[in-house]
């Protein structure tokens, strides 16, 4: 395999995971302050959003 292609394998792999476990992160902190409202609402735009964001991607 390329170097070129591990790499960016990796930093995909890496930067996918670290935005994961933040989305988790500041999911559970809002949880933890009973939140509630406000997680799912951050839940369900960030997932709106980047499905979107997504589906313009694919279309440019």
């Amino acid at each position: 395999m390329d170097y070129w292609l591990r790499s960016a394998i990796g930093i995909g792999f890496i930067g996918a995971y670290t935005t994961f476990s933040t989305w988790m992160f500041e999911s559970a902190t809002l949880r933890d302050r009973r939140a509630v409202k406000t997680m799912i609402a951050y839940l369900l735009a960030s997932l709106v959003v980047g499905l979107v964001g997504a589906w313009v991607g694919s279309r440019l």
